[in-house]
């Protein structure tokens, strides 16, 4: 009974930790900021606020990676897309949607419709490229690309402003 008991104390103080160091990573304005930062990225970037809409989704991207939460770096690889769409890198938009795709892919979290839609309007001008061979090869480097690849290469140059 007693070694019951102990395991018992044992997770419970576990799972008090892991709560803590959660709400840890997630309170305060700042955190929250970051959280919210891939809405935050869309409103800026159809502001036409290039810079700022890629801070946002840089600070988005280095939470969710921190964090370890790969659906929050599919939506921010996403939307660091659009941004480079909105910004005139056709092909590099290309190549990061394909790589979060591969990781919504990967990890079985398709896009729910509306959600679809949205990213199909930011990439618009990208996805007209993309049966070129410039753009399947775009594409192709995407889906190919590791993860922390991927990542690096959404910071890799900001925006014009």
């Amino acid at each position: 009974m007693n070694a019951a008991l102990e395991m018992m104390y044992a997770l419970r103080k576990a799972c008090h930790l892991e709560l803590a160091a959660l709400k840890d990573a997630c309170s305060g304005y700042g955190n929250a900021r970051k959280a919210g930062g891939a809405d935050l990225g869309h409103i800026y970037c159809k502001q036409s606020k290039f810079a700022a809409s890629h801070a946002a989704f840089r600070e988005a991207l280095e939470l969710c990676t921190e964090l370890g939460h790969r659906r929050g770096i599919a939506r921010t690889l996403e939307g660091t897309a659009c941004l480079v769409a909105a910004s005139g890198d056709t092909a590099r938009a290309l190549t990061l949607a394909a790589a979060a795709d591969h990781l919504r892919n990967q990890i079985g979290a398709p896009l729910p419709p509306a959600e679809r839609n949205k990213l199909e309007g930011g990439l618009s001008a990208a996805r007209e490229m993309r049966d070129s061979r410039k753009g399947e090869a775009a594409w192709e480097k995407g889906l190919e690309m590791p993860l922390q690849a991927a990542i690096l290469f959404a910071f890799e140059q900001p925006p014009l402003s």
